[in-house]
């Protein structure tokens, strides 16, 4: 904005100053309200065989799949479902770094002459 003269761009300048500092400053002052609290209930899950309120206190299992399970079988089933959601977590994150543009350096197939930043990545997982 300019106005008519040099005095009064002059007092609109030194009046934004004044706003802007008292804008900083009110975000730095203490807060008079009452804070909530932070603390996260810490304490471990006691509801073993996935027995939680959502499933009203069952086991998850609408295809019937570990009727015939034993208990070392069913924790084998449970680790591997684990396991197979971290890799599936990795995936997900090595699929954003190549989108992303990120490449490894050196040689794909050094019998081929193919490097990393040969093979582009695409936009489909």
């Amino acid at each position: 904005i300019r106005l008519e003269n040099e005095e009064s761009n002059e007092k609109m300048v030194k009046l934004a100053i004044l706003f802007a500092s008292i804008a900083s400053v009110a975000a730095f002052a203490p807060s008079k309200v009452g804070r909530a609290s932070t603390l996260v209930n810490l304490e471990p899950i006691t509801n073993e065989g996935g027995n939680f309120p959502e499933t009203f206190g069952k086991p998850f299992d609408p295809l019937g799949l570990t009727t015939s399970l034993d208990e070392r079988g069913l924790r084998w089933f449970q680790a591997a479902e684990i396991k197979h959601g971290r890799i599936a977590m990795m995936a997900n994150l090595g699929w954003l770094a190549a989108v992303s543009g990120f490449h490894f350096g050196g040689d794909l197939s050094s019998s081929a002459g193919l490097s990393f930043s040969d093979v582009a990545g695409g936009s489909s997982p």
